[in-house]
């Protein structure tokens, strides 16, 4: 999978995708509904879509809308993943 088929994956699942403020790091919403495979893949991708992304947002202020999340939002920041809170824990996962 590439970058572009990557994020048009997360998008049409109802990830946002935006760049953080230093444009260094990918900052993911509903970051709490990605998987330990959805955040790896972003990882290794992340030259890949940093320019992506950045292209988005000098282009129309928006950085791939996708679906909004509901309720409480939770984000997620790509770089050496960090979380806005710890991640629910499923039987049969690692952590």
């Amino acid at each position: 999978m590439d970058a572009e088929s990557l994020l048009n994956n997360l998008t049409r699942r109802g990830f946002r995708l935006t760049l953080s403020d230093d444009r260094e790091r990918i900052v993911v919403e509903p970051g709490a509904k990605l998987t330990d495979e959805d955040c790896e893949l972003i990882k290794s991708h992340k030259p890949e879509l940093l320019p992506l992304l950045l292209g988005a947002k000098a282009g129309n202020g928006k950085v791939n809308s996708g679906t909004p999340a509901r309720g409480g939002r939770s984000n997620r920041t790509i770089s050496t993943i960090t979380s806005a809170g710890p991640r629910p824990y499923a039987a049969g996962t690692r952590r």
